[in-house]
C-alpha cells in the first residue's frame, strides 16, 4: 500500500520578499521572517550582489548555504 498523499519530490517553497531596498536594517526582522517562510527573497542589482554578505555576514552567509536566500536580479 502506498503512502497517501504522495509527497512531491520538489515541493513549492514560500519565500518572503523583503522590501524596501536590497538590505535589511535589523537582523531580527530577517530572523522573524524565517519563522514563517522558507527563505528570504531580495531584489538586488547585479553590481550589488555581494552587499548582503558584507553588510550582515552573520545572517547573510549561512542563508545561501541552506538555500534560504533567493537573490533576484537582472
Amino acid at each position: 500500500m502506498e503512502d497517501f498523499p504522495a509527497k512531491p519530490k520538489d515541493p513549492l517553497r514560500d519565500f518572503a520578499f523583503y522590501y524596501p531596498g536590497h538590505l535589511w536594517h535589523h537582523g531580527d526582522w530577517i530572523k522573524n521572517l524565517l519563522l514563517f517562510f522558507d527563505g528570504i527573497a531580495l531584489l538586488v542589482p547585479n553590481y550589488k550582489k555581494h552587499e548582503p554578505e558584507l553588510f550582515d555576514p552573520i545572517i547573510a552567509t549561512p542563508l545561501p548555504e541552506r538555500d534560504m536566500l533567493l537573490i533576484l536580479s537582472e
